[in-house]
């Protein structure tokens, strides 16, 4: 007998991803690109989270400029590793990637230095990505994004999207 899984957000009985409820609902983003120093806004759109029984799935989509970039993110939580694990799929470019995770100080905190996929840039350089996840206060998380050419030595910030709940 099949039977479709729920999406209630009430369903969520992962311990790990209640510790990530906060990013659940619906939200307006900014996204900002770290220059000389500086934070500088470079687009906006939505997000739309959700929970299920063992996953929290985002779908967003971004105006940068001229160009819309649209990701479907799936994450999920290992009770007994305490590990978790986050899909991207950039729905604009086709990529797709797996970041592994931990919680550290209330931080959901991912990385693809392992990832055999991690993208490359014009000039052929191969980038890693760290994301920092965190919740900073009731109406608003963010997550930060740094780069690093090292295979994760070095980072420098690169991108920050910040999400106000409607």
């Amino acid at each position: 007998m099949l039977r479709y899984l729920s999406t209630d957000d009430s369903k969520v009985s992962s311990a790990g991803l209640r510790r990530i409820n906060y990013m659940i609902g619906e939200f307006n983003v900014l996204v900002y690109l770290y220059q000389a120093d500086f934070w500088t806004k470079v687009g906006s759109g939505i997000a739309s989270v959700s929970g299920s029984d063992k996953l929290v799935t985002e779908k967003i989509e971004i105006i940068k400029g001229d160009e819309l970039v649209a990701m479907n993110n799936s994450f999920g939580h290992d009770d007994y590793s305490e590990g978790y694990k986050m899909l991207t799929l950039d729905l604009t470019s086709g990529a797709m990637d797996v970041y592994k995770g931990k919680m550290y100080d209330e931080k959901l905190i991912f990385c693809n230095s392992d990832s055999v996929t991690t993208p490359a840039d014009e000039q052929g350089d191969t980038y890693c990505f760290k994301l920092i996840y965190n919740q900073l206060s009731e109406e608003e998380n963010q997550v930060v994004i740094g780069r690093s050419k090292d295979k994760g030595k070095t980072w420098i910030p690169y991108l920050k999207s910040v999400y106000k709940r409607k």
